[in-house]
Parts: C-alpha cells; structure tokens; sequence
C-alpha cells in the first residue's frame, strides 16, 4: 500500500497535523504494512495542502 494512499484517507477523515497521523499509525499498527518515516507525513501534508485537498 502507499504512503500516498494511506496519508489522503487519513486527511480525508478529517484535516490533521502530520504528529497526529504517526499517532493514528501507532494506533492502527500501519507501520506492519507501511514503511514510512516521520518527514514522509509532512511531505505528504504539505503537498496535498498545496493541491488544496
């Protein structure tokens, strides 16, 4: 699955800080499925802000 994918349904859910989205992943256990590191959400975060998702 990709990060990509995982981190649009998470702001999809509602709008998050990328500190909140590692929390839900803990939570979830996505880290099981999911490589990713910390500056991979806030990455994605800021990209899809500039896409106004």
């Amino acid at each position: 699955m990709s990060i990509k994918l995982v981190v649009l349904g998470l702001l999809m859910e509602d709008p998050r800080h990328p500190y909140e989205m590692q929390q839900i992943f803990k939570q979830r256990k996505m880290e099981r499925y999911i490589n990713f590191q910390k500056k991979d959400l806030y990455i994605m975060q800021s990209i899809s802000l500039k896409k106004k998702i």
